[in-house]
């Protein structure tokens, strides 16, 4: 019996949801001593929650971790677009430079997974193109 392997998508659903608690963890001032912004560290609680959700979901197969990933970066996205357009006057510099960083992180992520095919044929690319000899004579 082949042994299964987590995909690579929960991989990154787990380093979203690191990133989003670390951001959570500096709002909420654990880190550094002050509170910045509490809701703000409320918001990305939420979002890190709903990708660690997706990746034990992912890992425990209950559906496909293609379909799990790509809804759990969706939320994640939408949410983080909202949170940064209402509390735009409330951000940093460091806050801006943290939040282009995730989202370029995230967009690719919602990018490749959606181009990712786990049960294509083309999976693994053949080594050789055309005819392929089974034995040598």
């Amino acid at each position: 019996m082949k042994k299964q392997t987590t995909p690579w998508v929960i991989w990154l659903l787990a380093l979203e949801a690191l990133l989003f608690g670390g951001g959570s963890l500096v709002h909420a001032g654990v880190l550094h001593g002050v509170p910045e912004h509490t809701g703000a560290a409320t918001a990305e609680g939420i979002i890190a929650a709903v990708l660690i959700l997706g990746a034990v979901v992912g890992v425990l197969r209950f559906w496909r971790p293609r379909s799990v990933a790509l809804t759990a970066q969706a939320v994640a996205l939408i949410a983080m677009l909202m949170g940064v357009s209402i509390g735009l006057g409330l951000q940093t510099q460091p806050d801006h430079f943290f939040h282009a960083v995730l989202l370029a992180i995230m967009a690719l992520g919602l990018m490749t997974t959606f181009k990712w095919r786990p049960y294509s044929r083309f999976r693994y690319p053949p080594l050789t193109y055309g005819r392929v000899m089974t034995s040598r004579k």
